[in-house]
């Protein structure tokens, strides 16, 4: 087990996308209130006490699951073991990696805008994203599907970005001016923006085989040599 994913847990991402709600605190509160077990967020501790939990034969049993005395929150919630891979934030030689997902809208002439405001934006959100820790951000398109990359450094943290974009005015004004041309995916909670992704598969993270990549010499992937 290489990490305990908790279903509803306010990490700071978490916190991030919340403050993308036009009214953070109603947006929380919707959401809380469809948390099947206590309509209430993962405590801290709970999430600790989960790992050590699931490292116990005791794992696989099904129902409720009590450690310490305590009916832990995050399995009753649906919460989830990563075993490799999987991971938003992922490690990538000394930095971190966040991908997002946002949707346009359907009409030629509006992508078109959106797509001319990022050929040079506003030097004060660029210098912005900057300051927040931000070593590249890129944002790829297909169809309506955006598709955000971004590479943080060390002093970066969602927390810290968030204070940074609220103490410049600029930023409110670029969001809202964006807002035109965005509207939230299928999978975007009421209210939010730009939605965390997974990653479900990574080159690196698999172990060197023949060059062939199977048995009967041809490539996997069904021919072409890719997953």
């Amino acid at each position: 087990m290489s990490a305990s994913v908790p279903a509803e847990a306010c990490t700071p991402l978490y916190d991030f996308w919340i403050r993308t709600f036009p009214v953070p605190g109603a947006g929380l509160a919707r959401i809380t209130a469809n948390i099947p077990l206590g309509r209430r967020m993962t405590a801290v501790e709970e999430t600790p006490n989960a790992a050590v939990f699931l490292l116990t034969p005791l794992a696989p049993q099904r129902g409720p699951v009590v450690f310490r005395g305590r009916r832990l929150h995050s399995p009753g919630q649906g919460g989830h073991v990563v075993r490799r891979g999987g991971r938003n934030g992922a490690d990538m030689n000394g930095k971190r990696r966040y991908c997002q997902a946002l949707d346009l809208r359907d009409d030629p002439a509006l992508i078109a805008e959106y797509e001319e405001a990022h050929r040079l934006i506003w030097p004060e959100i660029a210098a912005n994203i900057r300051a927040q820790g931000v070593l590249d951000m890129e944002i790829w398109r297909i169809g309506t599907r955006l598709f955000m990359i971004m590479d943080v450094d060390d002093s970066f943290s969602f927390d810290r970005a968030a204070v940074l974009a609220d103490a410049e005015p600029a930023v409110g004004r670029w969001e809202k001016a964006m807002w035109k041309y965005q509207v939230p995916t299928p999978w975007t909670l009421p209210g939010g923006k730009w939605t965390p992704m997974e990653r479900v598969f990574s080159l690196a993270g698999q172990p060197a085989g023949l060059a062939d990549g199977g048995p009967d010499g041809a490539p996997a992937g069904g021919g072409r040599g890719r997953p």
